[in-house]
């Protein structure tokens, strides 16, 4: 009896002359039983995996780029914001200060939004695919994309990614699938254009998109209509760059003769880092580790391509030619300084359609002699990569909520102790409505300050005075006895570390304020010392003191100036503190841990 042949969908195989056909055409009312519950077992994993991604990623701990990015929103609608670089979305996301006064609360709005441009990402991953392999490799591809580990987390996050790759994923399928023409050009060079205003590594995408029209211009019919399209497309690409970097400037209330180029040139560094050759090799390996048939797929897909290429006469001229291009986005790991695991979810799309290459090619070999075996191998594909990245990780990805949950009640905490903005201090800009002293202090900032060796926060704090100091960070915390160190052998110089022993003191968990905390020892004698912060100041001591000539009992307020104040024994004392703030509140409830920003 002759075998049935699974139908995995058509395809357009009069370019693939040296690939095997996917399968023939059933006849008419025949449907292959086997075919259907392959193709909706990866339907269904697919949408398995967005809805866990969504239930999942939502509340997923908040990252310092996300509270970063919406600082920038809200230093926007103060008057603040200074440089027109990556800063496009301020205009689109000024809704959010008036969702809730919860920060926390605020990025998993914006990660709402974000998680619509995903959907798009992941439709556009598909739709591309679909026109290079047919539609069980571009639905498969999606699949490994969706279950990637560093997409399970970092997928849809609030960051400027999420919009650059939905609009550059955009901007390939309009000149790749779409029929070439001035329509498509000028669509595909304004979302470039928007891409690159959201990151500057979009500029990624837009070496890869140039490699593939290089292929497709190379086998179009029509020459001049395709250099008419791609002339579209670089005229939208710098008129809407243009156009939309100057609107977003002049809509800045503030904006300094060279902050912009000093920004550009900052990414740049950070982007073209020689001294930096594969920094991010421990997350490659760490997802290498997690993902191991996916990597396995993608370098399959790769060598399978390859060797396709080889095989044929004209190897330039058939869609299997653009394969290879796919797999150059992962190699800017290994000059591209911020490799982390979100930048994985902005990169990997073009990369996992490798994924379903080799899936479509091993399957539609295998349909045309082994139809069960074919369904044996789809179905162990899918599940080998669906179950791992959910099922198995799903109690992992739970546990993660209580961090959450922490960094909400401790910016909820803030919000009630302060309940008008006061100038602070930390590493992301947590509290984003209220003024930060200091630029973003990631990795990158810190490395640099570092090299530079010159300590910076003393000077901060004695210009611009915070109030408080979020410990959200290692390299944050004045607690230990020695100068603390984070991950990456982040610290603080020791003059910037002593300064911030001696301006801040503990007032509730992560939170500390403003104060003084004196030596009174009866040996010791009257004691001059500075308040570091102009204002009303509680003492706190085991017996009354003397504070320029007035005796002040333990909970009495006192207003001080700045410098030259006298403090001594008025009694049986050894030790005083002065906090800012009138009796400033603690919650009763237990604090947070530390280091609550990732």
């Amino acid at each position: 009896m002759e075998q049935s042949v699974p139908d995995f969908g058509p395809v357009a195989v009069a370019e693939f002359p040296a690939v095997p056909e996917i399968s023939e055409v059933p006849a008419a009312g025949v449907v292959d039983r086997r075919t259907m519950l392959s193709a909706l077992l990866i339907a269904v994993c697919i949408m398995a995996a967005i809805f866990l991604k969504c239930n999942l990623g939502l509340p997923d701990p908040i990252n310092d780029d996300e509270f970063c990015y919406l600082d920038l929103v809200h230093a926007y609608q103060r008057g603040e914001l200074s440089t027109p670089i990556q800063s496009l979305h301020v205009h689109l996301f000024s809704w959010l200060t008036r969702v809730s006064d919860n920060e926390v609360t605020q990025v998993v709005r914006g990660r709402q939004v974000m998680s619509f441009l995903f959907l798009g990402m992941c439709v556009f991953q598909f739709l591309i695919g679909r026109h290079l392999m047919g539609v069980p490799g571009a639905a498969f591809s999606v699949l490994c994309y969706l279950c990637l580990s560093f997409t399970v987390v970092n997928g849809a996050t609030f960051r400027s990614d999420t919009p650059a790759a939905f609009l550059s994923l955009a901007a390939v399928y309009l000149l790749i699938v779409r029929p070439l023409g001035w329509p498509a050009g000028l669509l595909a060079g304004a979302a470039m254009a928007l891409a690159c205003l959201f990151t500057i590594k979009a500029g990624l995408y837009l070496g890869l998109l140039a490699l593939l029209l290089a292929i497709r211009l190379r086998t179009a019919r029509d020459r001049r209509a395709s250099l008419r399209s791609l002339a579209c497309f670089a005229g939208a690409f710098l008129l809407a760059g243009a156009t939309g970097y100057l609107w977003h400037k002049a809509s800045l209330p503030q904006v300094s003769a060279t902050a912009g180029g000093g920004h550009v040139r900052g990414a740049f560094a950070a982007f073209f880092s020689p001294g930096d050759l594969f920094y991010g090799r421990y997350f490659f390996l760490s997802t290498l580790k997690n993902d191991p048939i996916i990597w396995l797929l993608v370098a399959l897909g790769l060598g399978v391509s390859l060797a396709d290429l080889r095989g044929r006469e004209r190897p330039l001229m058939g869609r299997t030619a653009y394969m290879p291009i796919l797999f150059l986005p992962l190699l800017s790991i290994l000059f591209y300084r911020n490799t982390f695991p979100y930048y994985y979810a902005f990169m990997m799309p073009p990369v996992t359609l490798l994924c379903g290459y080799v899936f479509w090619r091993l399957v539609s070999a295998l349909a045309r002699t082994e139809g069960r075996l074919a369904t044996v191998v789809t179905v162990g594909l899918t599940l080998a990569v669906f179950v791992p990245s959910f099922v198995l990780r799903y109690p992992t990805l739970l546990k993660a909520r209580l961090k959450t949950t922490a960094q909400r009640t401790l910016v909820d905490a803030v919000h009630a102790i302060f309940p008008e903005p006061v100038p602070y201090l930390d590493c992301p800009h947590m509290v984003g409505s209220f003024p930060s002293v200091a630029s973003f202090m990631g990795s990158v900032a810190i490395e640099h300050y570092l090299q530079a060796g010159r300590p910076v926060l003393k000077g901060i704090l004695a210009e611009k005075r915070p109030v408080f100091l979020l410990v959200n960070r290692p390299y944050l915390d004045p607690e230990p006895a020695r100068r603390p160190m984070g991950p990456g052998r982040l610290t603080l110089l020791d003059e910037d570390w002593e300064a911030l022993k001696s301006y801040f003191i503990p007032h509730w968990g992560p939170i500390w304020v403003v104060g003084r905390r004196l030596d009174l020892a009866a040996d010791r004698g009257p004691q001059v010392f500075d308040a570091p912060v102009a204002g009303t100041y509680t003492l706190e001591a085991d017996g009354d003191v003397q504070i320029d000539g007035a005796v002040y009992r333990p909970g009495d307020t006192v207003e001080l100036a700045r410098e030259g104040h006298v403090i001594e024994p008025a009694g049986p004392v050894r030790r005083a503190t002065l906090r800012w703030g009138d009796h400033l509140w603690r919650p009763i409830v237990s604090p947070p841990p530390r280091y609550l920003c990732e």
